[in-house]
């Protein structure tokens, strides 16, 4: 997919997912940088069971993916609620060229059946980087101007272990 209009910060309605995993501090600090751009992020608190089911318990330096069960399905069902009751037409999440291997909500078809679910309502779910691998990503975040991104499920004293799933490729 390419981005065919580019959309200033200012203008996006924000929400960050907030819920207990072992990156949430370096997430934080990417958020706070973001509201420097766009103030009107919204913090939403979701209970999900990541840190107590085997995927975040794998620890720091684990090769491989980390499963949150229903995680993206929750997130991207609370944007479509919220999106909805506000009259916003559309719901765009981070799903990546490089996940789609090991995590089925970040393929295309998974993002046409939300958009699908979500359609009745008047929205439509989209991932605009789902083409793109987390180089890329970073490439263009870079390009941007955005310097505080974090891409590691486990971090290590702060910095990114260099291993997980996440870390490849970036």
């Amino acid at each position: 997919m390419v981005l065919t209009k580019m959309v200033k910060p200012e203008d996006l309605n924000i929400v960050h997912f907030v819920y207990t995993h072992p990156a949430t501090v370096n997430e934080q600090r990417a958020v706070i940088e973001w509201r420097h751009k766009n103030p009107t992020i919204r913090d939403w608190e979701i209970i999900l069971n990541g840190v107590q089911c085997n995927a975040l318990s794998k620890g720091p330096g684990f090769k491989g993916p980390r499963v949150v069960p229903g995680r993206n399905a929750v997130f991207v069902s609370h944007a479509i609620n919220i999106a909805a009751s506000h009259g916003i037409d559309e719901v765009w999440y981070g799903a990546n060229k490089d996940d789609q291997i090991d995590y089925f909500d970040c393929r295309p078809g998974w993002v046409e059946m939300m958009s699908k679910l979500a359609a009745p309502f008047g929205v439509s779910v989209h991932a605009p980087l789902i083409e793109k691998t987390r180089s890329e990503i970073k490439k263009m975040a870079d390009e941007f101007g955005v310097s505080d991104w974090w891409s590691c499920y486990q971090p290590i004293a702060g910095l990114p272990c260099g291993t997980c799933q996440s870390c490849s490729g970036t």
